[in-house]
């Protein structure tokens, strides 16, 4: 809405001088419609409060969910911590278990060279020492393969962490945004609200001069319709 011009009303008020019935109530009218403005702007001042009032209210609950979310990012990364620590500790027993393994596996071997020579003579001695040798064997081959699953088990937790970790800070940063947004349009309502409350104070004082003019006005009617009264009389 643009400034309301009341150059239109209040020029010249002084040289008007007495107006007939006709034009004082065009004035009325035209005081009509500037209360009329001033109630519309008042108005619009109203619910432009109301809005900043919703918008700070959606900016703080922005804002206290981008803590939580910083929060649970830090939590995250603890945790991402926690399990490369765990991780490399994995790593390690990993490592010092298939050294174990491969000396088992060398003892194992060293105890069939020597139970070969041993038992040469006889096959079923043979035998029953090959079967139990395959069976440890076996045994250490199970063992080697949980291992490896359980370590393929906490690298696939790792991944899923740092994708979690990716996705809330990707989120973080669009709440950033955000409220960032809030922040502009909050402060173009606050400057729209100030050109409302300087056009109703414009409003306001014209409508003050307007009252004033009508009061001078009529004063001089009253004055005019004296003397017209005293003119007939004579």
């Amino acid at each position: 809405m643009g400034v309301i011009d009341f150059g239109l009303y209040l020029r010249d008020a002084v040289q008007i001088g007495i107006q007939s019935p006709m034009e004082m109530s065009q004035r009325s009218q035209q005081m009509a419609a500037i209360l009329d403005q001033k109630n519309y702007l008042e108005e619009l001042n109203r619910h432009l409060n109301a809005t900043v009032t919703n918008l700070q209210q959606k900016l703080e609950g922005m804002q206290t969910a981008n803590t939580l979310m910083k929060e649970d990012i830090a939590i995250a990364k603890n945790n991402i911590l926690q399990l490369q620590q765990e991780n490399s500790i994995l790593r390690s027993e990993k490592e010092a278990l298939l050294e174990e393994h491969r000396k088992q596996m060398q003892t194992a071997q060293d105890d069939i060279d020597t139970e070969r020579a041993a038992y040469h003579m006889s096959r079923q001695g043979l035998d029953t020492m090959y079967k139990d040798i395959q069976q440890r064997l076996r045994l250490e081959a199970l063992g080697k393969q949980d291992l490896e699953k359980e370590l393929e088990q906490e690298i696939s937790t790792k991944r899923e962490l740092e994708i979690t970790l990716r996705l809330l800070e990707k989120d973080a940063k669009a709440k950033q945004n955000s409220l960032i947004n809030l922040r502009k349009e909050m402060d173009a309502l606050r400057l729209n609200n100030n050109d409302l409350l300087t056009k109703l104070k414009m409003t306001e004082n014209a409508l003050c001069n307007k009252t004033e003019e009508v009061k001078v006005m009529g004063e001089k009617l009253t004055k005019f319709d004296n003397m017209q009264h005293t003119e007939h009389m004579d």
